[in-house]
C-alpha cells in the first residue's frame, strides 16, 4: 500500500469557523501513487440532530451536515477542486 496521512487540524467552516472541531473527527488519507483514497469517521454526541440532507447528486447539501475535501491543484489558494458528501451519500464535486 502507498504512504499514510493522518490530519489533525480539522476545523469546521460553519457554526464555529476556524475554531477547532468539538466533536471527535478522525480522517485517513492513503496514496498508492494512482489514486487517493480519504476515509472519515464523524462523531457526534447527539447523533439525532445530524441533519442527512436530500439524496441528490451535485445538489445543495449546504443546508445538510456533510464532510467536503478541497484540493488546490493549481497550488494558488484561489482555485482547486471541492469533493463532498453527506450522511445519506449525496456527493457534489466543484471546480471552484
Amino acid at each position: 500500500m502507498g504512504r499514510r496521512h493522518a490530519h489533525h487540524g480539522i476545523h469546521p467552516t460553519r457554526a464555529a469557523r476556524g475554531r477547532p472541531v468539538t466533536e471527535r473527527t478522525e480522517v485517513r488519507i492513503l496514496v498508492d501513487g494512482e489514486a487517493i483514497y480519504i476515509g472519515a469517521w464523524l462523531y457526534d454526541r447527539d447523533a439525532g440532530g445530524v441533519v442527512p440532507g436530500e439524496r441528490v447528486r451535485d445538489g445543495d447539501i449546504t443546508k445538510s451536515d456533510y464532510f467536503g475535501v478541497m484540493f488546490d491543484t493549481y497550488h494558488d489558494r484561489q482555485n482547486g477542486f471541492v469533493f463532498t458528501t453527506t450522511r445519506r451519500g449525496s456527493s457534489t464535486t466543484v471546480r471552484s
